[in-house]
């Protein structure tokens, strides 16, 4: 069960990275300093890219990079008040302070 669990958040992980991996921002002009696999996100007022590096059963470790010039805005942990459902979906926002999912879950971090 323990091994299925983490092949699935692995393959969660893959699927996310490899769906949104060739997406540029609204510019059309991907920072440099942003990793291959983070996924923009945002609309048509701008976004950020965002990297998940893990996900655990309450918590994802990620990277957010801001969308004009690739800075670092955000690396750590993010934590969900109840376990996260798999697979995850697609990732649908930011806000400053959580990620939002396509299926309604969301990870917020402590600070």
């Amino acid at each position: 069960m323990m091994l299925t669990r983490s092949v699935a958040l692995a393959l969660s992980l893959m699927l996310i990275g490899c769906l949104q991996a060739e997406q540029a921002g609204p510019s059309g002009a991907r920072p440099s300093s942003v990793p291959v696999e983070a996924a923009w996100v945002g609309g048509a007022d701008g976004g950020v890219y965002i990297q998940l590096l893990s996900v655990a059963e309450r918590e994802i470790e990620a990277g957010i990079y801001a969308e004009h010039d690739g800075q670092p805005l955000f690396s750590g942990r993010l934590y969900s008040e109840a376990a996260l459902r798999q697979p995850l979906g697609d990732v649908t926002g930011w806000d400053g302070d959580c990620i939002y999912f396509a299926n309604q879950q969301m990870t917020c971090s402590r600070e």
